[in-house]
């Protein structure tokens, strides 16, 4: 399941309250970054990942790790997750069953460098053949991004060699015995990528939920957001 919250939705206050609410071996990474509107998305995703594994209870977080490329995960394996964040965006994927990558992505303006830098030569066909625009190549990085999520190597692969040219118009494909689900909301993309079988759905999970549960678990914050 994937969970799909608005930062857009939400005050300062929220924020400020919220960033006291998170798993102690984030917090102090998140306190450090200096851009306000980087620090709320990732304030705001990990608040929303707390929020969707409540029923497993607040000691859970005590489990969590991160690879040497900074994947997170419980050191026991279970649930699966991952998150991701873009524009006012943030996202948030669960898996009981199967490790999963997640990206959200922004339409936005790719310039010809970053184009032959990223795509392969079939995919930029693919996208000329389309229409030739932002939004093909914005859906093509979501599911790059997603794939390399999912295998936890970041951006140490050349992206290029990723190609995804034939599944460009398909919503949900199997490519290398790995299972995407891609959605589009508004002008942003959203793919995952999980093992074979393992279809993906979206819940959007509304700002008041969020702030109540912030409020009803001990943030300590006082006034109102």
């Amino acid at each position: 399941m994937i969970y799909v919250s608005d930062l857009s939705d939400f005050e300062r206050p929220f924020f400020e309250a919220a960033i006291e609410f998170l798993p102690t071996i984030k917090k102090a990474e998140i306190k450090r970054i200096s851009h306000e509107h980087s620090k709320n998305e990732s304030v705001l995703a990990w608040v929303l990942l707390k929020f969707v594994l409540s029923d497993y209870g607040s000691e859970i977080f005590e489990r969590l790790r991160f690879t040497e490329r900074g994947k997170p995960y419980f050191s026991d394996g279970k649930p699966y997750f991952n998150l991701s964040h873009s524009g006012n965006k943030v996202c948030v994927a669960i898996s009981d069953s199967n490790e999963i990558g997640i990206d959200i992505q922004k339409e936005s303006n790719f310039s010809p460098n970053m184009i032959k830098r990223v795509f392969s030569d079939n995919e930029r066909n693919s996208v000329d053949f389309f229409g030739g625009n932002n939004r093909f190549f914005t859906k093509l990085w979501a599911v790059k991004e997603s794939f390399l999520k999912y295998t936890g190597a970041g951006i140490s692969v050349d992206l290029k060699s990723i190609d995804f040219s034939k599944e460009l118009n398909q919503s949900v494909f199997i490519k290398n015995n790995l299972y995407y689900s891609t959605f589009e909301i508004d002008d942003y993309f959203i793919s995952a990528c999980t093992k074979e079988n393992d279809r993906q759905s979206i819940k959007a999970v509304p700002a008041i939920e969020l702030i109540n549960y912030v409020k009803n678990n001990g943030c300590g914050c006082k006034g109102e957001y």
